[in-house]
């Protein structure tokens, strides 16, 4: 398994068949390359990595992108969606061509560009409703990136102590949030320390899980 949560959930799927079951935990090692990207005109933006769909809980931020585009007009920040479309996106898309020009999808980027778009964020958004490990909660910290995601074991697990935490349903909490995080404000600056002593998963933590599994079983 990648977390602890995706045991757990595994186990209570199969109830007494799971007691004599191994079930090993390794998480996913991060690996990112690349610059801090430079956006036109100094712009700040934020990002949220993921396909986009409903269990991402995209529809939340557009929501939101939209009551900021009222508030703030010009001085609103960009929200840029890393992923390509899937299940349950055609509602969200219509949403998304209504901020056309504020809101801005991305597929298809190698893994250096991507990197570079998440470095030069003022933080990495992933609002959703369920999630098995949240890789974008490591890629981003992992990237001296704040994170401002939903309250779930999975993330709690991926980003310990270090992100914000927010009910994935109060958009309000998520709007002053987003507010405190465009500028450098105590919020965004007391993540940043807390960032300073994490430590991201490796791919060399994670084979040595999994070739202790499969020696036991040689």
């Amino acid at each position: 398994m990648n977390s602890v949560a995706t045991g757990d959930a595994l186990r209570d799927r199969l109830g007494g068949v799971a007691r004599d079951m191994p079930i090993v935990v390794a998480p996913l090692g991060i690996d990112l390359t690349g610059p801090q990207a430079r956006t036109a005109e100094g712009r700040p933006y934020f990002v949220c990595v993921g396909t986009i769909g409903a269990r991402k809980n995209h529809r939340l931020l557009l929501d939101l992108w939209r009551r900021l585009a009222r508030d703030l007009g010009e001085r609103a920040p960009r929200l840029l969606l890393i992923g390509g479309r899937g299940f349950g996106s055609e509602r969200i898309v219509e949403k998304i061509t209504a901020l056309e020009g504020l809101v801005i999808e991305h597929a298809g980027l190698s893994d250096a560009t991507m990197s570079s778009l998440l470095r030069g964020a003022r933080a990495s958004l992933l609002p959703s409703l369920a999630e098995g490990f949240g890789l974008p909660v490591a890629e981003a910290l992992a990237a001296g990136v704040p994170v401002l995601c939903s309250e779930l074991p999975a993330l709690r697990e991926s980003g310990g102590g270090v992100p914000d935490y927010l009910d994935p349903a109060d958009i309000e909490g998520w709007r002053q949030a987003i507010l405190d995080f465009v500028t450098d404000s105590p919020r965004r600056r007391a993540q940043l320390a807390r960032l300073a002593g994490w430590r991201p998963p490796d791919w060399e933590d994670h084979f040595a899980i999994v070739d202790r599994l499969i020696d036991a079983f040689g």
